[in-house]
């Protein structure tokens, strides 16, 4: 009986948290993008003539001023780069992450997409910092520029199209 009620107090003990016990986190860095040729064809689909492969695409993340190749083996989407069909907006678009590890002054992080055929994009995220100790915080991508010009303000789903 002893055994039962120390382990029950035991148990108790080691259950409890403590008031600084960071509760909930919430990372938003990716961005849905539609890439079109001139007519207004998704490149992206597979059964576009000559459609944008993601084993010819790259990802870079501007840190310290270095372009740095994004590959992390260990994670589902290694490139940081996914070709999809969105069930929600109803068409073939190329997830991005962007860039989390180095902001300047204004919370402003770049990535560079390689296209694999000599072109470049630079997609620009102002990231929005939020920690509220001790329940939680996130960090979540607020505006977006593709190239220089703005593409996503606000709340909502990031997804934008470009021509390609």
């Amino acid at each position: 009986m002893k055994k039962i009620i120390c382990l029950i107090i035991f148990i108790a003990l080691t259950s409890c948290q403590s008031e600084d016990t960071l509760l909930s986190a919430n990372f938003s860095g990716a961005s849905k993008i539609e890439i079109l040729d001139a007519e207004g064809n998704n490149r992206l689909n597979p059964n576009y003539t000559d459609p944008i492969l993601l084993k010819n695409l790259n990802l870079y993340h501007l840190i310290d001023g270095e372009r740095v190749l994004y590959f992390d083996g260990d994670m589902d989407i290694p490139k940081g780069l996914n070709i999809q069909f969105d069930t929600y907006f109803k068409k073939w678009v190329l997830s991005v992450a962007q860039n989390p590890f180095d902001q300047n002054k204004d919370l402003i992080s770049t990535s560079i997409l390689d296209f694999g055929d000599g072109t470049e994009g630079i997609i620009e995220g102002q990231w929005n910092k939020a920690f509220n100790p001790p329940t939680g915080g996130s960090l979540d991508v607020v505006n977006v520029w593709y190239n220089g010009e703005i593409v996503y303000e606000g709340n909502g789903q990031r997804i934008f199209s470009i021509v390609k």
